[in-house]
């Protein structure tokens, strides 16, 4: 069977979708990215919110955002002067950083890509036909 109108929908918005991610990665740099806008709220680092997993495990995580200690090695304050928002606040700017190994993350994207192209061509553009089971002789006594 062919493929139809949709399929072809669906095959360029895989293509965009991949190829997009990989285009950012190969072209922008993420130390001159400012994102000005809602974020997570500002609030005391020692409030904590407990979580229910699926799995019926109870997670505690912090409550708010705590700029004065954060793990988040992607973003920090950098482009507004160190200047870190006040408690409460829930619209504020965050500045990227750069990648710690931006070769290393290439690869690893383009693997990502080459391995999707794969797969999905695979499922939609199969190139063997389906042969049809040998007809067993069956044997009479």
């Amino acid at each position: 069977t062919g493929l139809t109108a949709i399929d072809y929908v669906l095959i360029l918005q895989l293509a965009i979708h991949y190829v997009t991610y990989w285009v950012f990665v190969v072209f922008f740099n993420p130390a001159k990215e400012i994102s000005v806008g809602l974020h997570e709220p500002v609030g005391p680092c020692n409030e904590v919110a407990s979580l229910i997993t699926p799995f019926g495990q109870t997670l505690n995580k912090r409550k708010y955002f705590c700029p004065d200690n954060y793990d988040e090695g992607y973003f920090d304050f950098h482009c507004v002067g160190g200047t870190k928002p006040q408690n409460g606040a829930t619209w504020y700017v965050i500045c990227g950083t750069p990648f710690e190994n931006r070769a290393e993350y290439i690869a690893v994207i383009s693997a990502i890509l080459v391995l999707a192209a794969g797969i999905f061509g695979g499922i939609y553009f199969k190139n063997t036909q389906a042969t049809p089971p040998a007809a067993k002789k069956l044997k009479y006594k």
